[in-house]
């Protein structure tokens, strides 16, 4: 699962980067990553979240495939 979140960073990364006009290679995008912990950070936050009385986490598969992790959480948004 967490070379699915790395991917899943890589490509919101990605998007918002250029929606920001900052165009960062996979390289630069994957160094941001790993520099800044963010597949372990998501991680941890994820299995803290399991079983807390204020957030839900499911994860959602199709046969062995990962579609997605569905986080939700009662918390300040720390993209906005």
């Amino acid at each position: 699962m967490k070379a699915w979140l790395s991917d899943y960073l890589s490509c919101h990364i990605s998007s918002r980067s250029s929606v920001h006009g900052l165009e960062w290679q996979p390289s630069e995008i994957e160094k941001h990553i790993d520099t800044h912990r963010l597949v372990e950070r998501d991680w941890q936050e994820l299995s803290e979240a399991t079983g807390s009385s204020t957030s839900f986490v499911e994860v959602v598969s199709n046969g062995e495939a990962l579609v997605g992790i569905v986080h939700a959480s009662i918390r300040t948004d720390r993209y906005l």
